[in-house]
């Protein structure tokens, strides 16, 4: 078992839930948005995940150069998920806390 803070499930939820989760080869990534996120707290969860070995992150993508409108793209490891039918979703029973 993985023991997650309530934060992390946050960020491994918004990104299980992405638009983009589904849609290239079957596995689980998408956007974190900046601006949709407190980034002072957020950068340390993303950091925490990364550690964990639960997600890895691309660099900082900035929207027309705006420092303002950035994101990063995560990428959910393929141990921690259960595909179905060429769609991914969470193996959440890996998973201790978040609640």
């Amino acid at each position: 078992m993985v023991s997650i803070t309530k934060l992390e499930k946050q960020i491994i939820e918004a990104l299980e839930y992405n638009d983009f989760a589904n849609e290239s080869a079957p596995g689980l990534h998408g956007y974190i948005f900046h601006d949709e996120w407190n980034m002072t707290v957020f950068r340390g969860v993303m950091s925490s995940l990364s550690k964990k070995g639960i997600v890895s992150w691309s660099e900082a993508e900035y929207v027309n150069d705006d420092p303002r409108n950035g994101c990063n793209w995560g990428y959910i490891k393929s141990e921690f998920t259960i595909i179905e039918n060429e769609i991914a979703r969470m193996n959440w029973e890996l998973f201790e806390g978040g609640v």
